[in-house]
């Protein structure tokens, strides 16, 4: 998955992220989706698909090492923020959402490189309760499935579904 010196480094750049006081969260939060971006750039380097976009690279990342549903919707959850971040000049994030970010990146990095994480960054997010990016299971209505998985489970001719009601 992930070497260790590989690890290090994205650990290293989130500390210097937060460690950056004079930086508020809504400059933070895309230097966090950047390492985001290395991390899954990283993931998919060997592959032989081409990828157009951090969605594409994630989308591909959690069927491919079949990511747990959390740690998925942690992924696709700090990539819609640090869009929402980047693309909405009347959303200002605060220190919870920065939080989140962090907590998200330390998993996902924890996930693939089979390491704890360090406890300098645990503990940036760990007294803090129901930090989560993952987005709650229902949509609006009109709202935008931004990543669907579906199974088949049959396929048959049309008329053998259809209901017989006389």
């Amino acid at each position: 998955m992930l070497s260790a010196d590989f690890t290090a480094m994205l650990y290293d750049a989130l500390r210097e992220v937060v460690g950056s006081p004079q930086l508020t969260p809504k400059e933070q939060i895309p230097k966090l989706r950047a390492v985001l971006d290395s991390l899954t750039k990283e993931l998919t380097r060997d592959e032989a698909a081409q990828f157009t976009s951090l969605f594409s690279r994630c989308a591909f990342i959690v069927d491919h090492y079949l990511l747990p549903e959390e740690l998925a919707g942690e992924m696709h959850g700090l990539r819609m923020l640090a869009n929402k971040v980047v693309h909405r000049m009347d959303f200002t994030p605060g220190e919870r959402d920065l939080k989140a970010c962090v907590r998200a990146l330390c998993l996902l990095l924890a996930f693939f490189s089979g390491r704890p994480v360090p406890g300098d960054l645990e503990g940036l997010y760990r007294p803090e309760e129901g930090l989560t990016l993952r987005r709650p299971g229902r949509r609006e209505p009109g709202e935008t499935v931004p990543f669907m998985r579906a199974t088949v489970l049959s396929v048959g001719k049309i008329e053998e579904f259809q209901r017989k009601d006389g």
